[in-house]
C-alpha cells in the first residue's frame, strides 16, 4: 500500500515493491539433513513432490533447554540435478581398484563420493548437494522485493529460500511461484499485461536448440546432456 499526504492508502501498481514473502505465505517447508544418505534424500523429494530441498549440516543442534536456539546451518540445495550429476559421477567416474591416478584432479568430495561408492558406503547428501552446480543456495530477508529476486533468477538461479531474522527459512520462492503470481495479478500491473499479450517470438523466447537422443542411445548418454 502506498501512503500519501494527505493520509490516504492506496494500492500499490508496481510489482517490483512487493515483498518476496507475502508470496510464500502458509508454506510448508521440508528441508533434508545432510548426514541421510543420498538415495533417502531422493526419496523425500518424490515423497513430498518437490523437486528441492534446503540441506541443512545435522552437526548443528538446536538448543531447547535454554532461551537461545541455534539455526541450522544450511549447506546447500538438493534437486533431481545433483541426483544426475550423483550418478553420472558414480558410473563414469568410478576406477578400477587401486588405480589413485585416476582420483587425480578431483576435489576432495568428489573423491569422498567415489571411494565410498567404491567401498559400497554410503553416501551423505550433504556431498551431493549442488553437486550439478546448478542449484546453489541462496537467500534473501522477508523484507526484499520481488525485484530483488527476479534479479537472481536472471542469472540462472531457479530458487531462492526466504529466512527469518534468526535464520531459520520462513519459506522458498521459486521461479515458478513468480510467474503464476505475475500471471494471476497482471491487470493489476499494466507492464505485466503488455507483456503477457506478447508472442513468444517478439519476446524472443523459445528460440535456443532442442537437444534430443536417439530412442536407443543409452540412458547414460541422455544423462549426460542433461
Amino acid at each position: 500500500m502506498a501512503i500519501h499526504r494527505e493520509g490516504i492508502t492506496t494500492e500499490t501498481h508496481d510489482w517490483t515493491m512487493i515483498k518476496a514473502s507475502s508470496l510464500i505465505k502458509d508454506q510448508k517447508v521440508i528441508t533434508i539433513d545432510g548426514s541421510l544418505p543420498v538415495e533417502e534424500a531422493c526419496n523425500l523429494l518424490i515423497e513430498n513432490n518437490i523437486t528441492s530441498a534446503p540441506v541443512y549440516e545435522s552437526n548443528v543442534k538446536e538448543v531447547s533447554e535454554t532461551t537461545i536456539v541455534h539455526p541450522r546451518s544450511y549447506v546447500g540445495m538438493f534437486d533431481y540435478g545433483d541426483v544426475i550429476a550423483y550418478i553420472l559421477l558414480v558410473l563414469q567416474n568410478m576406477p578400477p581398484p587401486g588405480d589413485d591416478e585416476a582420483q587425480e584432479g578431483m576435489n576432495f568430495e568428489i573423491k569422498d563420493i567415489i571411494r565410498r561408492a567404491v567401498e559400497g558406503r554410503e553416501v551423505p547428501v550433504r556431498l551431493a548437494s549442488d553437486l550439478s552446480q546448478k542449484n546453489p543456495f541462496y537467500s534473501i530477508l522477508p523484507e526484499a522485493t520481488l525485484l530483488s529476486a527476479v534479479e537472481e533468477f536472471a542469472y540462472g538461479i531457479h530458487r531462492v529460500c526466504v529466512l527469518n531474522p534468526d535464520g531459520s527459512i520462513k519459506g522458498i520462492l521459486s521461479q515458478s511461484n513468480v510467474a503464476r503470481y505475475l500471471y494471476t495479478n497482471q491487470r493489476n500491473f499494466s507492464d505485466i499485461e503488455r507483456v503477457m499479450n506478447k508472442t513468444l517470438r517478439q519476446l524472443g523466447l523459445g528460440v535456443s536448440d532442442v537437444i534430443a537422443v536417439n530412442a536407443d542411445s543409452p540412458v547414460l548418454d541422455a544423462l549426460s546432456l542433461m
